[in-house]
C-alpha cells in the first residue's frame, strides 16, 4: 500500500484512540487535536469532511477539561476557514445573514460574539458542501457519519475511573419514581438521551438506505440495525421509540417498490418476532417506556414532558411583543419565561424572527437540478426523521444539526428509482463508478487535492 494511503487510512482510527484516552490526560486530547489539523490542512477538502463526520459524536469528550470548549469546534473552524482561503468568496446571503444578526443583537444589547460565529460558520460548511457536491464521495459522508455514531456508542461502556468519560458526558437519571430502583438514561457521549437519539434514528436510516442501494446485504443491515436499536431503547426516549418505527417504514417501504418479496416476507415474520417478544412482558425496558407513557395525566403537557407548556410560554411572549416575533431578540437574548424553547423552530422565531429565519433558509439554498426521477419515501425519510425530532429539541446552535441538515439533503438527492427490476446503477451523487460505490470507504483512485450546553 501506498505509505500516503496507509497514513490516511491509519488517521481516522488513531485520532479516534486520542480521542478516548484523552478522557485520561489531557495530553492526549491535545495531540488528537494537532493531528486531526493537520490532516484536515493536508488531505483533500472531502477526506477532510469525512474526519468531520467521524468525530461529531465523539466531540463532547474531545476537549481537555468538563468546563472546556470541545476541540471539535476550532476544527470546524479550521475546515471553513480552509475552504473560503480556496474558493476566495463568501455567499452573500449568508453574509447578508450574518449583517442581520449582528443588528438584531446591537438592537436589543445582547451581542455574542462567538455564538454569531459559530452559526455563521456551520451556515458556511452546510452552504460550500452542498454547492460543491462534485467534490465529495457523499456515500462516505453517511458511511461515516454512521461509523461514528457506533464507536461513540460502543465507548460510552468504557467509563471507568482510567477513561473518564462520564466527567465530560453527563448521565441523565430516570431515578426510581418508576417503580425500576435507579435507572440511568443511555445517551451515548452525549449529555442528553434525546439529542443522541436523533443521531440513533439517522444511522438506522442510512443503514437502510444502504441496503437498498446494495452497499451492504441484508445480515449486517440487521446486525447494525439491531446494535442502534439496542442503543435506542437505553435512553428510555418515547420520542425516540416511537420513531424508531420510520427506518422499519423505510426497509419495508423499499421492499415493497423493488419487489423483493423473499426478502419482504422475511423481515415481517423477524419483525413479527420481535414484535411477540416484546409484548411477551420478558421486555424490561417497554415497561419503562410504557410506564413513561402512561404515568401521571395524558394531556398534552404530560405526553411532551411538560414541552408544550414552555411552547404556550413563546406563543404568549409572541402575542405580548409582536416585533419579537418577525425580527427576533437576538442570539444570547434571554429564554422567554426563563425557559429554554425545547423547540427548534421556536427557537429560531425568538433568535431571529420569521424575517431572519425566512433569511436563514434562503442562504441555505442550493441549485435545483432538472431530473426524470420523482422522490419518494426513502428521500424524505432523514428530512422526515429530523423535522419531526427537532420539535422537542433546541438545535439551532449545536454543531450536530449541521450534519443532519447536511444528511438530510444528501439522502434527498440520492437516486432510490425502483423502475427497474434492480436498483439502479447510479449509486450516490459523486461516485466516481458504480464499482467504487459498492463499498463506502474504499478509497477512488486519485483523490482530489484541491479544494455551553450538552458540552457543545
Amino acid at each position: 500500500m501506498n505509505p500516503v494511503r496507509l497514513m490516511k487510512t491509519l488517521a481516522f482510527p488513531v485520532i479516534a484512540l486520542l480521542v478516548v484516552f484523552g478522557t485520561h490526560s489531557s495530553l492526549f486530547a491535545y495531540a488528537a487535536l494537532g493531528l486531526s489539523a493537520v490532516y484536515l490542512v493536508m488531505a483533500g477538502v472531502d477526506e477532510a469532511l469525512y474526519l468531520l463526520a467521524f468525530l461529531l459524536n465523539m466531540a463532547n469528550i474531545f476537549k481537555p477539561g468538563p468546563d472546556s470548549t470541545s476541540f471539535y469546534t476550532y476544527l470546524i473552524f479550521l475546515y471553513v476557514l480552509r475552504v473560503i482561503l480556496q474558493k476566495r468568496q463568501l455567499e452573500p446571503l449568508i453574509l447578508l445573514f450574518a449583517a442581520y444578526l449582528v443588528i438584531i443583537q446591537i438592537v436589543n444589547q445582547n451581542i455574542d460574539a462567538l455564538k454569531t460565529i459559530k452559526l455563521i460558520v456551520y451556515m458556511l460548511l452546510i452552504s460550500y458542501v452542498m454547492n460543491n457536491k462534485e467534490t465529495f464521495r457523499m456515500d462516505r459522508v453517511l458511511a461515516f457519519y454512521v461509523a461514528g455514531v457506533l464507536l461513540a456508542s460502543v465507548v460510552t461502556y468504557l467509563d471507568s475511573d482510567f477513561f473518564r468519560i462520564s466527567a465530560l458526558s453527563l448521565t441523565k437519571q430516570l431515578g426510581r419514581s418508576y417503580g425500576y430502583g435507579d435507572v440511568a438514561r443511555f445517551s451515548g457521549l452525549d449529555t442528553d438521551p434525546n439529542y443522541y437519539s436523533v443521531a440513533v434514528i439517522i444511522s438506522m436510516c442510512i443503514v437502510v438506505l444502504f441496503y437498498h442501494k446494495k452497499k451492504i446485504n441484508a445480515v449486517l443491515m440487521i446486525a447494525i440495525l439491531s446494535g442502534l436499536f439496542s442503543f435506542v431503547i437505553q435512553t428510555y426516549s418515547k420520542s425516540a421509540f416511537l420513531m424508531s418505527a420510520l427506518p422499519i417504514v423505510v426497509l419495508l417501504y423499499g421492499n415493497t417498490k423493488a419487489k423483493r418479496k423473499g426478502m419482504q416476507i422475511f423481515f415481517v415474520v423477524l419483525l413479527g418476532a420481535v414484535g411477540l417478544y416484546m409484548l411477551s412482558g420478558k421486555a424490561n425496558f417497554l415497561d419503562i417506556i410504557m410506564t413513561r407513557f402512561s404515568v401521571g395525566k395524558t394531556d398534552v403537557g404530560s405526553l411532551t414532558t411538560g414541552r408544550s407548556v414552555i411552547w404556550n410560554q413563546y406563543f404568549n411572549d409572541f402575542r405580548e411583543h409582536i416585533l419579537r416575533l418577525f425580527f427576533g431578540v437576538g442570539v444570547s437574548s434571554p429564554f422567554a419565561r426563563s425557559h429554554a424553547a425545547h423547540n427548534t423552530y421556536i427557537e429560531m422565531l425568538h433568535s431571529v424572527g420569521v424575517i431572519g429565519s425566512m433569511l436563514f433558509l434562503v442562504s441555505l439554498r442550493t441549485p435545483i437540478r432538472a431530473t426524470k426521477v420523482r422522490k419518494n419515501l426513502l428521500n424524505y425519510s432523514i428530512g422526515f426523521c429530523i423535522f419531526v425530532m427537532y420539535f422537542f429539541l433546541s438545535e439551532m446552535y449545536y454543531y450536530d444539526s449541521v450534519f443532519h441538515l447536511l444528511i438530510a439533503k444528501i439522502v434527498f438527492d440520492m437516486d432510490f428509482d425502483f423502475s427497474g427490476a434492480s436498483a439502479p446503477k447510479k449509486l450516490i451523487i459523486g461516485d466516481a463508478s458504480p464499482l467504487a460505490a459498492k463499498n463506502p470507504f474504499r478509497p477512488r483512485a486519485a483523490e482530489p487535492v484541491t479544494a455551553v450546553e450538552r458540552g457543545h
